[in-house]
């Protein structure tokens, strides 16, 4: 695997954590969180049937038939997301926090504030609201009212290379990292308390950042946490109730990293072909032997020019324990970076009872955020090139997907919903 350097390991942060550069701005008082825009969400027609492919030499890449509807909708459907859906928006000329309501119908904007939200999150639990915004840590509800301002002993809070902030599962505590450390906030006990912290014994010390979208481990007792200490960007978890000190695990900053529900296991899905990330696939980490288990991997056709290429995105392990993910397989030239993924599940391992659930295909999924249930998928799929909106390579369309083709209240297959034209970073709510 190839290096990553400290410009490519704050890409792939930036890339990952929704956020553009805000610079020159100046501090404000704390804010008030008010009401403000309503988008109406749109459906899209119906999916095209699945493309066909070119045969490689050793694969016909994966083009799957639809599985038939399993369930049909009653008419009366007030309830079509299994919570509210949180996102960041930049629509309004400020990147700011908007909630779309179960029903799917609307957007609103929950956060007016005077400097774009730099982070945040959601508890599924308690419905509590986090976000950091002009170097400000604040806590509201679940509608953006009564926002409390949290003393952070003026530690530097994170900026656009990352530092997301995270409920724990249960809604009581809040990590979130600053440059070169790591703080926990105890809700009840109003207790801020660092937990982490990086010796400044050069120039550079280590940045850290909370690793993916979930780095709570589900049993509430570890933290992913990732670091750039020279020219290399690491992996580790923070085991609160038994180490102060970091323990490096085999994935990389180029895993898209999920739990298990035991907390025991963890899955690291790869669909780009882009720079060091150059092994596209899905492998499996095991917490207590601290070994790494290939599930899905890319084979080289040519060694120059080619490469059988198997994309694995967003893998979630569902309460029976099945897998489910966005999966896709081509011949191609190592210059091309993506292929065209379907949503599929499978057995544990990644492979075996593979089956389709949805027939349309997708190519730019920036975030996919499953239901606890499985479903359901929220997700952010990237504007077309040329488009107007595709410069910012963080946001796109945000989309509802059901696990299935189930039909929709007046006919044919449900297609995606589309929820919101612009966002990304999205969180489930408290469900109500």
């Amino acid at each position: 695997m190839k290096p990553i350097t400290p410009f490519t390991f704050l890409v792939i942060l930036g890339l990952t954590s929704c956020s553009t550069f805000d610079v020159g701005v100046e501090r404000s008082p704390a804010p008030q969180a008010t009401s403000a825009s309503t988008v109406t969400a749109t459906r899209m027609p119906s999916p095209d049937p699945a493309p066909t492919f070119t045969a490689t030499p050793t694969e016909t890449p994966y083009a799957p038939q639809p599985v038939p509807p399993t369930q049909v909708w009653p008419l009366e459907v007030a309830r079509v997301l299994p919570a509210p859906l949180y996102y960041l928006s930049d629509v309004q000329g400020s990147r700011q926090i908007w909630r779309v309501e179960i029903d799917g119908s609307k957007s609103t904007m929950i956060t007016d504030l005077p400097q774009p939200v730099d982070a945040y999150d959601i508890s599924s639990a308690t419905g509590r609201l986090a976000y950091i915004s002009n170097n400000q840590l604040f806590i509201s509800d679940a509608l953006g009212h009564d926002p409390q301002l949290i003393d952070t002993q003026n530690e530097d809070l994170p900026g656009w290379y990352g530092g997301f902030i995270a409920w724990s599962p249960d809604g009581t505590r809040l990590a979130f990292t600053g440059q070169h450390s790591v703080w926990l906030y105890e809700v009840g006990e109003k207790n801020l308390r660092q937990i982490l912290a990086v010796p400044a014994e050069n120039p550079f010390p280590d940045v850290l950042t909370l690793t993916s979208r979930t780095p709570w481990s589900p049993d509430g007792q570890t933290l992913l946490v990732s670091s750039l200490s020279g020219d290399w960007g690491e992996v580790n978890y923070l085991s609160l109730d038994r180490s102060t000190s970091l323990i490096q695990i085999g994935l990389s900053v180029c895993d898209e990293i999920r739990w298990s529900l035991d907390s025991r296991t963890l899955y690291g899905s790869r669909h780009t072909l882009y720079g060091p990330c150059d092994t596209p696939g899905l492998r499996r980490w095991d917490m207590l032997s601290h070994s790494l288990t290939p599930l899905i991997e890319s084979e080289s056709i040519t060694p120059t020019q080619h490469v059988l290429a198997r994309f694995v995105q967003a893998a979630q392990e569902a309460p029976d324990g099945a897998l489910y993910y966005f999966y896709g397989s081509a011949d191609l030239l190592y210059s091309d970076t993506k292929g065209t993924l379907f949503m599929v599940r499978s057995a544990r391992d990644g492979v075996t009872e593979r089956q389709a659930l949805r027939s349309d295909p997708y190519t730019d999924l920036y975030e996919v955020l499953w239901a606890s249930d499985m479903s359901a998928v929220a997700v952010v799929e990237g504007y077309p090139a040329g488009s107007f909106g595709a410069w910012n390579s963080s946001m796109g369309t945000i989309k509802f997907l059901t696990t299935d083709n189930k039909p929709v209240l007046f006919g044919s297959s449900r297609p995606p919903l589309v929820v919101a034209g612009r966002g990304c970073e999205l969180r489930w709510g408290k469900a109500e």
